[in-house]
């Protein structure tokens, strides 16, 4: 008696390396707090693991409102935030070692550029919904949550929320940007699209995602990163309601930012 070898089929032509499976969709969070009330007992089940990643060079003026906000999120979920330091002069790493935030550690890096920096984070980063923040942006405390809220849609790749400059703070009429200043990703989503390209570093050139190609400023970047997702089969979404705020620049980062977009 023989024993009989079957020779392994043949894969149909076409036949690549296949994508990983989409995630199932998260469990809805509990409706937003209204306005003068707190969220109340919520079962933390509902609320997935959030990495906060903050990449910042020379900041040491700005950083710890915005490290303080992101840590005081109204988020009862776990969450961590990391400060990627790249490459500062200044005192930027040791103002966020200072405030001693249980949920906030710093990796200090090599001066590579905010898409090698926000790589950085995303490596060493514990969770699979990541959120990206300027180190001039200070969150408010529901944005996180509201930044997860879209991502209940298990298609949905990443959302980007609003910027609102000045000392106003009125979320009226705002307009977000995906992700960028303020945003959200899925881990999966950002792999597929080779991680942050370099042009969303505003042209720094020297990122480590797949990516690569010569930087057209913040605004062009955002744009970058959400053609990258996109491509690769995932929807980008907006929360005009997920805010963060930043100071008026001054006039003369007013001046070169209205020349770079001319």
């Amino acid at each position: 008696m023989t024993d009989e070898m079957t020779a392994p089929a043949t894969p149909p032509p076409g036949a690549g390396r296949r994508r990983a499976p989409r995630p199932a969709p998260l469990a809805a969070p509990v409706p937003g707090p209204v306005p003068g009330r707190g969220l109340g007992p919520v079962p933390a089940a509902y609320y997935p693991g959030v990495s906060v990643i903050v990449a910042a060079r020379d900041a040491e003026d700005r950083i710890a409102a915005a490290v303080r906000a992101a840590a005081d999120a109204e988020y009862p979920g776990p969450l961590e935030v990391i400060v990627v330091d790249d490459g500062s002069r200044d005192r930027t790493a040791r103002v966020v070692e200072a405030l001693a935030l249980p949920r906030v550690w710093v990796v200090r890096g090599r001066r590579g550029g905010r898409a090698s920096a926000l790589n950085t984070g995303v490596a060493v980063a514990r969770h699979d919904l990541l959120v990206f923040a300027d180190a001039d942006a200070v969150l408010a405390r529901d944005a996180v949550r509201r930044l997860v809220a879209a991502l209940t849609d298990p298609g949905v790749g990443a959302v980007g929320g609003a910027v609102l400059r000045g000392p106003e703070r009125d979320r009226a009429g705002t307009r977000g940007r995906a992700p960028g200043s303020v945003g959200a990703v899925r881990r999966l989503a950002l792999s597929d699209a080779g991680g942050v390209p370099d042009s969303a570093a505003g042209g720094t050139g020297r990122g480590t995602g797949r990516n690569t190609g010569r930087g057209t400023g913040r605004y062009g970047g955002d744009a970058a990163l959400r053609a990258a997702i996109r491509r690769a089969g995932w929807r980008v979404v907006r929360r005009d309601d997920a805010v963060a705020w930043k100071d008026a620049p001054r006039r003369k980062r007013l001046r070169r930012l209205l020349r770079r977009r001319r």
